[in-house]
């Protein structure tokens, strides 16, 4: 029984189970994430998104503090055309910060604070880029699908995402780097600038001059952003778009497409993912725990804000995945914040923000993460220790300099 609407919820399975279970996959979102990761197998494919990380260290490289900014800036400008945070974390950006921290002379024996600083640098940041496109991770439309059935007639979309994230998100990017290099006792010279020159070096000669095929994706990775910011077409359509340039100009190839394993598989999930969430929210579970969520916070005589996204942000300690994190409870908390009154405007930001960077706090929320956790240069117990701090960091400049800066954006 839903009881906002006490109407009772009815699914012939017999007839109707085939309609239902395939309902998920006509969410546009989840066509554009699909289309998102042909992009981003471009950007590997032609060696773009390595290229670009190599460039930002060259330009950067001259201390520790700069090596730290060029990992940052590498995740950013990658976000937004490669979907997985895991794939871009860990195939794009791990490799280069391996590359970087073993040329440097910093093993887990000698010199390890660079090591260390860097470790965390390009873990943290990886989450902070997840939480600044709406395509900077796999599940976070399902975010987007939610927010639009639990608050109907929300505008919420791919350049809301961006724009209510910017300024908190890149804020908390400049002061990281601080952050980590005073807690690892890393000094500001990186030491030779030689070495860092020969790193540079050795990877453009890898890389070769830059090829048809990435000038190309270039200009089509441009087209695509900004048709997103700046149209009125669907971000799914502007993605698909995207791709058939992509095959016209033979910057990807139908085989690309065909072998892009996990494209296939998101889109298969997710789907999925989508259709169980509806159901769920169709049957009135959703509704249901969101309000005795709600009833909880009332009892104990909290305040809906912040303790609701605060709730939400540290339920992520118990999960290692954002994605099922995400699909479990990010309708609950909407329909608690909705027994409550919440501006939407308000919860659903949070909600999708903290979605990522939630995952601050383990070793094991994500597979970047637990990637670079196994470095070895930082133990398990200091790990959690600097992720707690910096899970205050993500929540004290999201009600502050976030909300402030929503209040700007007409938001609140």
């Amino acid at each position: 029984m839903n009881t906002a609407t006490q109407e009772v919820y009815h699914c012939d399975g017999q007839a109707q189970s085939f309609q239902h279970s395939l309902n998920g996959f006509s969410t546009p979102v989840v066509w554009l994430i699909f289309a998102a990761f042909h992009l981003g197998r471009a950007v590997e494919v032609t060696k773009l998104g390595k290229r670009a990380a190599v460039m930002l260290i060259q330009k950067f490289g001259n201390s520790s503090l700069g090596l730290a900014y060029a990992v940052e800036l590498s995740e950013v400008l990658l976000a937004p055309f490669v979907p997985s945070n895991t794939a871009r974390g860990g195939g794009i950006v791990l490799p280069i910060v391996s590359a970087l921290t073993s040329s440097l002379g910093s093993t887990i024996d000698t010199d390890p604070q660079l090591g260390a600083l860097l470790s965390l640098v390009g873990a943290h940041s990886n989450l902070v880029s997840a939480s600044l496109f709406m395509t900077g991770m796999a599940a976070n439309p399902l975010v987007v699908t939610k927010a639009k059935t639990v608050f109907p007639g929300i505008e919420f979309n791919f350049v809301q995402w961006t724009l209510g994230a910017s300024v908190p998100a890149l804020m908390t990017m400049l002061i990281m780097p601080i952050l980590f290099m005073w807690w690892c006792s890393t000094d500001r010279q990186v030491g030779s600038r030689e070495q860092v020159k020969l790193l540079v070096q050795d990877q453009f000669a890898e890389l070769g001059t830059m090829k048809n095929c990435e000038k190309r994706l270039c200009g089509i990775l441009l087209l695509c952003l900004m048709l997103w910011v700046g149209s009125d077409l669907d971000s799914g359509l502007v993605a698909l778009l995207g791709i058939t340039f992509l095959l016209f100009t033979d910057t990807l190839t139908w085989k690309d497409i065909v072998t892009n394993t996990n494209a296939w598989d998101t889109l298969f999930w997710l789907g999925g993912f989508v259709t169980i969430a509806q159901q769920l929210s169709d049957a009135g579970a959703s509704e249901y725990l969101g309000k005795n969520i709600s009833s909880g916070i009332v009892s104990l005589n909290l305040p809906a804000v912040p303790t609701l996204p605060i709730l939400y942000f540290v339920t992520s300690f118990m999960f290692s995945s954002l994605s099922t994190h995400i699909v479990a409870l990010n309708v609950t908390f909407m329909e608690a914040g909705k027994h409550l009154n919440v501006n939407p405007m308000l919860l659903v930001p949070c909600i999708a923000y903290f979605s990522s960077l939630g995952g601050c706090m383990t070793n094991f929320s994500t597979g970047t993460v637990a990637m670079y956790f196994s470095k070895g240069f930082i133990s398990r117990g200091r790990w959690f220790s600097i992720g707690a701090r910096i899970a205050v960091l993500h929540l004290l400049m999201y009600f502050t300099v976030g909300v402030l800066w929503w209040r700007c954006l007409g938001w609140l």
